[in-house]
């Protein structure tokens, strides 16, 4: 698959997981560069751990950042993908640089800051949490059922993968990262290159600088 075939980026993220928003800031900078549209979707570690033996607090976690995961769903459901993007990145910023330890705390705050759609979404809480689970299906029948939070997915028909898992976000003014991804999407005999994390992760930085 060649660069400039690819025209969009749909992202499966849960805003719980440090490691996803350190990839989605990197994804976004990455995308300005090569002009590409990127979707913010959300996928849902509780659904993918529904029957591991988690213990307590990891489960509240996943309940806490529930109301964000369906509220993503609702508003790509009825066309506001945008609104998708941006409901997970107000919520990452509160969670993974502002440090905010009570998740619950962030939701509220992200709710506060979208009462109306949020009213809407609470009144169509069976379609939200439907399509919560037709995404989260879908983004693991992109990749399979064996891996986390994110999945990427390249578009029209450039294949996808679980990552990229990066420690913080870099300056890659021309994208060589993005576009290497692109690359071995591409390859459907490639399956997985991987290596032990060395570096500490680093969430303070929002979207990658474009220097």
């Amino acid at each position: 698959m060649e660069n400039e075939d690819i025209t969009k980026i749909r992202f499966f993220a849960d805003p719980i997981c440090p490691w996803t928003w350190v990839s989605a800031n990197y994804v976004v900078g990455a995308a300005k560069v090569l002009n590409l549209e990127v979707e913010i979707l959300p996928m849902s570690l509780k659904i993918l751990n529904e029957n591991n033996d988690l213990k307590k607090e990891i489960k509240t976690k996943f309940d806490l950042i529930e109301p964000i995961l369906e509220s993503m769903a609702y508003a790509a459901k009825t066309g506001r993908v945008d609104l998708s993007k941006e409901l997970y990145f107000q919520t990452g910023y509160r969670l993974h640089v502002s440090k905010i330890q009570d998740i619950d705390i962030a939701v509220k705050e992200v709710h506060e800051m979208f009462l109306q759609f949020f009213d809407e979404v609470e009144d169509n809480a069976a379609l939200s949490n439907d399509y919560l689970v037709q995404l989260h299906s879908e983004a693991m029948e992109l990749v399979g059922p064996d891996v986390g939070s994110p999945v990427l997915q390249l578009l029209p028909d450039g294949g996808a993968m679980h990552g990229p898992i990066i420690s913080k976000v870099f300056d890659d003014p021309k994208a060589e990262l993005l576009k290497s991804i692109i690359t071995l999407s591409g390859i459907k005999e490639f399956s997985e290159i991987k290596r032990q994390r060395f570096e500490e992760l680093d969430t303070r930085f929002q979207v990658m600088p474009l220097t």
